[in-house]
Protein backbone atom coordinates (compact mmCIF):
# COMPACT_ATOMS: atom_id res chain seq x y z
CA UNK A 1 0.00 0.00 0.00
CA UNK A 2 1.26 3.46 -0.83
CA UNK A 3 2.63 5.27 2.21
CA UNK A 4 0.47 8.36 1.60
CA UNK A 5 -2.84 6.51 2.09
CA UNK A 6 -2.00 3.72 4.53
CA UNK A 7 -3.08 5.78 7.56
CA UNK A 8 -6.27 7.19 6.04
CA UNK A 9 -9.48 6.57 7.95
CA UNK A 10 -11.65 6.16 4.87
CA UNK A 11 -15.25 5.10 5.42
CA UNK A 12 -16.73 5.60 1.95
CA UNK A 13 -15.14 5.58 -1.46
CA UNK A 14 -17.14 6.95 -4.39
CA UNK A 15 -15.50 6.48 -7.77
CA UNK A 16 -17.08 8.41 -10.59
CA UNK A 17 -14.48 8.83 -13.29
CA UNK A 18 -15.30 9.16 -16.92
CA UNK A 19 -14.40 10.75 -20.19
CA UNK A 20 -16.35 10.43 -23.41
CA UNK A 21 -15.68 11.51 -26.97
CA UNK A 22 -18.83 10.84 -28.97
CA UNK A 23 -17.38 9.59 -32.24
CA UNK A 24 -17.30 6.52 -34.44
CA UNK A 25 -14.29 4.40 -33.51
CA UNK A 26 -12.95 4.71 -37.06
CA UNK A 27 -12.85 8.50 -36.60
CA UNK A 28 -11.50 8.41 -33.04
CA UNK A 29 -8.15 10.11 -32.54
CA UNK A 30 -5.64 7.70 -31.00
CA UNK A 31 -4.70 10.21 -28.31
CA UNK A 32 -8.34 10.70 -27.27
CA UNK A 33 -8.96 6.96 -27.30
CA UNK A 34 -5.90 6.39 -25.08
CA UNK A 35 -6.94 9.16 -22.71
CA UNK A 36 -10.45 7.68 -22.43
CA UNK A 37 -9.03 4.23 -21.65
CA UNK A 38 -6.58 5.69 -19.14
CA UNK A 39 -9.25 7.59 -17.23
CA UNK A 40 -12.14 5.16 -17.51
CA UNK A 41 -10.21 1.90 -17.07
CA UNK A 42 -6.68 2.31 -15.74
CA UNK A 43 -7.32 5.05 -13.16
CA UNK A 44 -10.52 3.36 -12.00
CA UNK A 45 -8.61 0.12 -11.44
CA UNK A 46 -5.68 1.89 -9.79
CA UNK A 47 -8.02 3.57 -7.29
CA UNK A 48 -9.62 0.22 -6.43
CA UNK A 49 -6.18 -1.32 -5.92
CA UNK A 50 -4.92 1.58 -3.82
CA UNK A 51 -7.93 2.28 -1.63
CA UNK A 52 -9.74 -1.04 -1.16
CA UNK A 53 -7.23 -2.16 1.51
CA UNK A 54 -7.83 1.13 3.35
CA UNK A 55 -11.58 0.48 3.35
CA UNK A 56 -11.10 -3.12 4.48
CA UNK A 57 -9.25 -1.95 7.59
CA UNK A 58 -12.59 -0.56 8.83
CA UNK A 59 -14.39 -3.85 8.27
CA UNK A 60 -18.15 -3.58 7.88
CA UNK A 61 -18.05 0.13 8.70
CA UNK A 62 -17.02 1.09 5.19
CA UNK A 63 -18.56 1.26 1.76
CA UNK A 64 -17.76 1.54 -1.91
CA UNK A 65 -19.86 3.21 -4.59
CA UNK A 66 -18.72 2.81 -8.18
CA UNK A 67 -20.58 4.87 -10.76
CA UNK A 68 -20.93 3.37 -14.22
CA UNK A 69 -23.38 4.19 -17.00
CA UNK A 70 -26.50 2.71 -18.53
CA UNK A 71 -24.71 3.05 -21.88
CA UNK A 72 -22.64 0.00 -20.89
CA UNK A 73 -25.66 -2.16 -21.72
CA UNK A 74 -26.75 -0.39 -24.92
CA UNK A 75 -25.16 -0.47 -28.37
CA UNK A 76 -25.33 3.01 -29.86
CA UNK A 77 -23.31 4.47 -32.73
CA UNK A 78 -20.46 6.65 -31.57
CA UNK A 79 -20.32 5.24 -28.05
CA UNK A 80 -18.13 2.15 -28.65
CA UNK A 81 -15.08 3.21 -26.62
CA UNK A 82 -17.01 4.86 -23.79
CA UNK A 83 -19.58 2.06 -23.51
CA UNK A 84 -16.83 -0.56 -23.47
CA UNK A 85 -15.02 1.19 -20.65
CA UNK A 86 -18.21 1.41 -18.62
CA UNK A 87 -18.78 -2.32 -19.17
CA UNK A 88 -15.32 -2.78 -17.70
CA UNK A 89 -16.38 -0.77 -14.65
CA UNK A 90 -19.37 -3.08 -14.17
CA UNK A 91 -17.17 -6.16 -14.37
CA UNK A 92 -14.52 -4.85 -11.99
CA UNK A 93 -17.24 -4.13 -9.42
CA UNK A 94 -18.63 -7.67 -9.75
CA UNK A 95 -15.11 -9.10 -9.45
CA UNK A 96 -14.03 -6.94 -6.51
CA UNK A 97 -17.14 -8.09 -4.66
CA UNK A 98 -15.88 -11.66 -5.00
CA UNK A 99 -12.29 -10.77 -4.09
CA UNK A 100 -13.15 -8.95 -0.87
CA UNK A 101 -13.04 -11.34 2.06
CA UNK A 102 -16.47 -12.27 3.37
CA UNK A 103 -16.26 -11.29 7.01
Amino acid sequence: MVEAVKDLDLSLLVINAGMMDLNFVSNQKDSIMQQTLDINVYHYTALFKLLTPVLLKRGKKSGLIAVSSVISAVALPGFLIYASTKSFVNQIVYAIREEIPKS
